[in-house]
């Protein structure tokens, strides 16, 4: 699995919702990405809001660095992936 900027900006273009992706978005779309990776996005967002809020232990946030070096293609793409914190929280 590898994840690019153009699978952040179709997560984004959904507003990091599954459902409406999966249920009305464009098959191209749904062909550039899987539900795994969908769900690898959501899950590093969402460590990486506890660690921006302070509530995350320094192994999750070690263990999700080395996720990100390892699943991410490129800097710019890293970068992309941070401006996403928090943008999609429920509550917010």
């Amino acid at each position: 699995m590898i994840i690019n900027l153009e699978k952040l900006m179709i997560y984004q273009k959904y507003s990091g919702n599954i459902e409406s992706w999966d249920r009305f978005g464009r098959k191209s779309d749904r062909k550039i990405m899987s539900y795994e990776e969908w769900e690898k996005i959501d899950d590093l967002l969402q460590k990486l809001e506890w660690k921006r809020k302070g509530i995350s232990s320094k192994e999750v946030e070690t263990r999700t660095e080395e996720e990100i070096i390892q699943l991410f293609d490129t800097q710019t793409t890293v970068d992309k992936l941070n401006e996403l914190v928090g943008m999609f929280t429920l509550g917010k």
